[in-house]
């Protein structure tokens, strides 16, 4: 699905392709969503996508679509509103559960009785272009009868040239007299096994390495991989001799096999066991050459600085392939995680992340790498939310590390974990897990593990209320971010550290001084991902201050630089802050557009704050359905929160404003309710910059309250209610 995408990509203009950047990089965005955005730019003429031997994405047994990604691509290709794109697959077996989709789109063609007579004839004459195989000057009877004995098969027919060319002492006539090997039934298969038996062992032996690598590759890797073999071998006349026999095709200066041919040749190689491939001198097995070509594709890799797409990094996918077909999961592990995280992850790539580590679990034999293996995999399932299975994964690596006495990996990963049930709102449990990641790391002197460890503690207190303890906590991580040197530790910690004084202590000065530290940080290390979110937060804190231009220009710098990097997180963030800079500002029009792109990068703790958004926004514009709906989604979504942990006030703040909402709609009975919410949450805080930033959101929905339903509820917001804390 990765390579569909990116071939589809490569048609259009390049602002398309960031703007279509944007929903395939949210981990968020479903296929389905991914898609609809794509044919949306192929609405004019007619795009043809060719996806040759798709025999090879299916189950043999069942025929079922072996990759989800791509069935679901496919299935969305059917069953979007019309567009111009057309594909073509061609396959030796039908794919099963695609048929029933959308049946009345599909037609099915079925190539059982090859080319018309003179069309044979004519192709048999082009392939002899020279005349030197005799087919040129050959009459029509005897062409005629090839036609017969082959049914006119294009392949059949190629090799049928093939074999004459092979053998020039052979004649048409010789080769359709012999009846045992030139048989009606199974003809292709007959046709395949005579001409590959009648080239030369060099020949064979090329045509057995470009099966082995499956995919076009230029002469050198032939030569590389039959060293061992054939001495000296130079493949490029051969290469070429193949071509022009019609026994293997090239493009762009790269050589592959047609399919058939490829499983023959490939068939022709004894399997053997694993451990030939590490012999010293290995036999000629598929094992051994599979190993062999993989560290062709070592060899070839291109220097990291140039990784900047997926096609960059196409050397190290098929030496993964390689691997795990020679059952080497091991390296294969080990090259994966060279470039999972920094660039899989980062483009985007999630469902690749995930579908390459999934076929290594189970099959690691060194703790260590299985460890890393899994670790990485609840990375990419925490991207696309599926936190579930993120937290087995990080669990399991836990494990692993605890059994191995592993205590700087225990470290590391019980700070993801805490990441992790942090986002679902297990705050209790992600501070006790981030202080045993804290033990962990101060046990083996691992000081960046120790300030990544504090600055979990510093968030999880600040969310419940404990802003003392969170102080304490965010300037210990200041400190040893300065003794060991973490410049970069200290830009992310500067910025968090700085939403902390504002956010919650209402501090903006001292706020912004973080900002301007860690901006400089930033830059200087060429951090982007950093520079994104220290604008998001400088935004935040403009709109703290109802400096609503200078909010505007940070958040658009946010934007430019998350979009150009597929930052998701501020990508999403940034556009709710502007959403809520124009709604402050006075333009509901443009807060409803950004909070609408927002919310396309969804995230359990960002959906209710975009749900209430919406809910506000839509109000102010006298849009009740959308309003109601938007509210009743937002109390669900905060409701959620916290049955996984009573003490989010943030939760508690956005349920009391859809709770305003829903009675501005006309349900009055509701104020009871927010009433109550405002006050849990102002039990826990009453923090200025907390209820600065919950009064701004609550006054901006109230500018539209003529009856006064809300009159008597700001005071509770604001923590000033008498029946309510002080």
């Amino acid at each position: 699905m990765p390579d569909l995408y990116a071939g589809l990509t490569q048609l259009l203009p390049e602002e398309t392709v960031k703007r279509l950047d944007l929903t395939y990089r949210n981990p968020q965005a479903s296929i389905e969503k991914t898609f609809e955005a794509l044919t949306g730019a192929f609405r004019r003429g007619r795009t043809s996508i060719l996806l040759d031997n798709f025999e090879d994405a299916l189950a043999a047994d069942t025929g079922e679509i072996n990759d989800a990604e791509l069935r679901t691509a496919l299935y969305s290709l059917l069953k979007l509103p019309p567009h111009g794109l057309k594909v073509i697959i061609t396959t030796r077996l039908a794919p099963s559960d695609l048929r029933p989709v959308q049946p009345s789109l599909q037609r099915r063609l079925d190539l059982d009785q090859g080319l018309e007579k003179q069309d044979a004839i004519v192709m048999l004459r082009d392939m002899d272009a020279d005349g030197k195989v005799g087919l040129k000057t050959a009459n029509d009877v005897l062409l005629g009868e090839a036609w017969t004995r082959t049914r006119g098969y294009p392949r059949a027919l190629e090799h049928l040239f093939g074999i004459l060319s092979a053998d020039r002492d052979a004649t048409l006539q010789d080769v359709l007299n012999d009846t045992r090997r030139f048989l009606p039934e199974r003809v292709v298969d007959v046709l395949v096994g005579e001409a590959f038996s009648r080239l030369d062992v060099t020949a064979q032996r090329v045509m057995q390495a470009l099966a082995i690598y499956r995919y076009p590759v230029v002469p050198a890797a032939v030569d590389y991989l039959l060293q061992a073999y054939l001495p000296g071998m130079a493949s490029g006349l051969v290469l070429s001799r193949l071509v022009n026999m019609q026994f293997a095709r090239r493009n762009a200066g790269r050589y592959y096999l047609h399919q058939i041919d490829r499983d023959y040749a490939l068939g022709r190689i004894p399997e053997d066991v694993p451990a030939d491939g590490r012999a010293e001198a290995p036999p000629l097995t598929q094992f051994a050459l599979r190993l062999r070509a993989a560290e062709w594709f070592a060899l070839a890799r291109k220097p990291r600085e140039a990784w900047k797409s997926l096609d960059d990094l196409a050397a190290q996918l098929s030496e993964f392939d390689l691997r795990c077909e020679a059952q080497d999961y091991d390296t294969a592990a080990t090259v994966l995680l060279e470039f999972d995280f920094d660039y899989l992850l980062l483009w985007g790539h999630y469902g690749l992340m995930t579908d390459l580590h999934e076929r290594l679990q189970g099959r690691i034999t060194d703790p260590q790498i299985a460890a890393s293996s899994v670790g990485n995999l609840g990375s990419a399932y925490y991207r696309i939310g599926r936190l579930e299975q993120a937290i087995n994964c990080v669990e399991g690596a836990l494990r692993v590390s605890r059994e191995n006495h592993d205590r700087e990996a225990e470290g590391a990963l019980l700070a993801n974990l805490a990441a992790c049930v942090g986002e679902i709102g297990q705050t209790a449990r992600a501070i006790d897990l981030s202080e045993q990641a804290l033990l962990a790391c101060r046990e083996v002197g691992n000081r960046r593990g120790e300030a990544a460890s504090l600055s979990h503690l510093g968030a999880q207190s600040a969310i419940m209320g404990q802003l003392t303890r969170a102080h304490d906590y965010f300037a210990q991580v200041i400190n040893i971010d300065h003794e060991i040197g973490n410049t970069a530790g200290l830009g992310l910690h500067l910025n968090n550290f700085g939403y902390y004084y504002f956010g919650c202590l209402g501090k903006t000065v001292e706020a912004n001084n973080c900002y301007v530290e860690a901006l400089a940080i930033a830059r200087d290390t060429s951090h982007r991902g950093l520079e994104a979110a220290i604008h998001s937060s400088m935004g935040e804190l403009e709109l703290f201050r109802e400096n609503y231009p200078a909010a505007t220009r940070a958040f658009e710098k946010s934007i430019e630089i998350a979009d150009d990097i597929g930052n998701v997180q501020y990508q999403g963030e940034a556009r709710c802050g502007a959403a809520l800079t124009s709604l402050f500002s006075g333009d509901p029009p443009s807060a409803r557009r950004l909070v609408e792109a927002a919310r396309k990068y969804d995230h359990p703790l960002q959906d209710v704050h975009n749900s209430v958004l919406l809910g506000v926004v839509a109000y102010r514009q006298r849009d009740l359905n959308v309003a109601k709906q938007a509210f009743a989604a937002g109390i669900v979504q905060a409701d959620a929160l916290l049955a996984m942990g009573a003490e989010r006030y943030a939760a508690l703040d956005a349920k009391a404003i859809a709770l305003c909402g829903l009675a501005l709609c006309g349900d009055a009975e509701q104020t009871v309710a927010a009433r109550a919410a405002f006050r849990a949450a102002r039990a826990i805080t009453s923090a200025a910059g907390v209820v600065h930033r919950v009064l701004q959101l609550f006054d901006a929905l109230a500018l539209g309250d003529e009856s006064r339903v809300l009159a008597n509820i700001r005071s509770a917001a604001a923590g000033e209610d008498p029946q309510g804390p002080n």
